[in-house]
């Protein structure tokens, strides 16, 4: 993370998996947060994680995900997702799930359209309440759907390679809709999805966007700053007074313009 230059950033965690193999929940987030604890201590970057709940292993499931998340409280997990595969389940099943978490002061967000169409990001918006959309490729198919995200301030994380390799909607990187997205005005994030898997880093999302899709210098750096306005942190402009810094230095350093 350090040689991307991040300062900040929200991880999601999917125990289920784990769990059904045997591990302990709680084992697994002690572990963690001491690991986040270090990363911060060592080397200034703060990390946060938001648990999925998963929809793969269904509705009971994603409740005693919650149940196990509420009862630990650790600073360090603000909030929860849904993830896992999209076509296993329909947000409207975790409408219970969601609320509850709501209501403990979780931040939510749902991974929703990528494979499936405008209809189950509309349920993730208007059912759970998402505060973010993962991937959202589907959304171009419906312009008031675009609309609704614009006009509510909803932001869809951008997942380039990931949307690539799954090629359900997008089968190369210039078809990808985040080039719409951003002319139309929707606030994104530029995401990697899972780097080990598809052996990326952030700052080859970027590039890609640069490269394939006609972003220009300063569209990547507003892009940067609207990912700091759609996390979480709670002193986004901190934050991206930050990297405004670390940009200039970068930008001085390799004598780059526009």
């Amino acid at each position: 993370m350090r040689a991307n230059n991040i300062l900040y950033t929200e991880v999601f965690f999917a125990p289920s998996k784990f769990i059904q193999n045997g591990l302990d929940f709680e084992e697994m987030i002690d572990f963690l947060v001491n690991r986040i604890r270090e990363e911060k201590e060592n080397d200034g970057i703060v990390i946060r994680l938001l648990v999925d709940v998963s929809r793969s292993f269904g509705p009971e499931n994603a409740m005693k995900n919650l149940d196990r998340v509420l009862k630990l409280r650790h600073p360090e997990v603000i909030g929860i997702g849904l993830g896992g595969a999209e076509l296993m389940g329909p947000a409207r099943d975790y409408q219970g799930v969601f609320q509850k978490a709501r209501e403990a002061g979780l931040r939510v967000v749902a991974h929703s359209g990528e494979d499936d169409g405008p209809w189950a990001i509309w349920e993730a918006v208007e059912l759970l309440k998402a505060e973010r959309i993962g991937h959202g490729t589907s959304a171009i198919q419906d312009p008031e759907l675009v609309k609704y995200l614009r006009e509510n301030h909803i932001p869809i994380e951008i997942c380039v390679t990931s949307n690539v390799f799954t090629g359900k909607y997008v089968r190369k990187e210039q078809n990808h809709p985040v080039r719409y997205y951003y002319d139309q005005g929707l606030p994104l994030s530029i995401n990697t999805d899972d780097p080990e898997i598809f052996n990326v880093n952030l700052t080859y999302e970027y590039y890609k966007l640069w490269r394939f899709l006609d972003f220009s210098l300063d569209e990547i750096v507003d892009l940067i700053r609207q990912g700091v306005f759609a996390s979480f942190h709670p002193n986004k402009e901190s934050l991206w007074a930050e990297m405004e810094k670390n940009i200039h230095l970068v930008k001085t350093r390799y004598g780059l313009k526009r």
